[in-house]
């Protein structure tokens, strides 16, 4: 596009987790500073699956223009504000072709990948930034394979994309389940203790029971594989 360096698209496909606005929002901030455009693909792979190539058409549920306001405003919140899925592109079940595409794929499973490049063409998009795990990445190597620039960020809270030993989604899958292992163990201690006649501390009760509180009411606390 005239004016800038290339066109960046970022999306980010599989399970939820926490971390993915914030590297949406480092992304799209350097990149900015470095003179490029950035779109945001939603719903992952099904955005360049649904984005009809037609300039007169609303294309708003599946790309959206990132700016640093944009960025800012989600960064500070959990989750993915580009929404995700778990489209495969190489294998679309009949049901989910979309309409302008059911000429052309009347297969039970269908393999869309010209019709992804066509789009990423249509965009303009130079180079593309998968955020996933490895059924993600999975289809970002094959766009590889087609010739389009990949850099692959790797999330997942199973920490199983090879070649990786730390990644966006682990920490918070370790992290969770420990926080709230630790608030369990030392609420169960303290009325133990106060069940065999030495009555804890009434700080250390509050305390537990305040850490308990806190992370039973916390949300995100559902694990999902990528």
């Amino acid at each position: 596009m005239a004016g800038t360096k290339g066109t960046i698209g970022i999306l980010t496909g599989g399970g939820d987790v926490p971390g993915l606005n914030p590297a949406i929002r480092a992304v799209t901030i350097r990149a900015l500073r470095e003179g490029y455009r950035v779109l945001g693909i939603k719903r992952g792979w099904a955005g360049l699956v649904d984005l009809i190539p037609d300039k007169e058409a609303d294309n708003s549920g599946s790309v959206a223009t990132l700016t640093q306001e944009v960025v800012n405003r989600a960064g500070r919140t959990g989750g993915t504000f580009l929404h995700t899925s778990r489209t495969r592109p190489t294998h679309l079940p009949k049901v989910l072709v979309p309409g302008h595409l059911a000429d052309r794929y009347s297969d039970d499973i269908n393999d869309v990948t010209p019709d992804v490049l066509k789009n990423l063409e249509f965009l303009g998009i130079d180079t593309l930034i998968p955020i996933g795990g490895d059924d993600t990445l999975s289809y970002a190597m094959r766009m590889h394979q087609e010739g389009v620039k990949v850099v692959a960020i790797p999330k997942t809270m199973d920490n199983d994309v090879p070649g990786t030993d730390y990644c966006i989604g682990d920490d918070g899958g370790r992290g969770r389940p420990l926080l709230h292992t630790g608030a369990r163990f030392r609420y169960r201690a303290a009325t133990r203790a106060a069940g065999r006649g030495s009555q804890p501390q009434p700080q250390q009760v509050r305390r537990s029971a305040r850490i308990r509180r806190r992370d039973d009411e916390a949300p995100g606390r559902d694990v999902v594989r990528d």
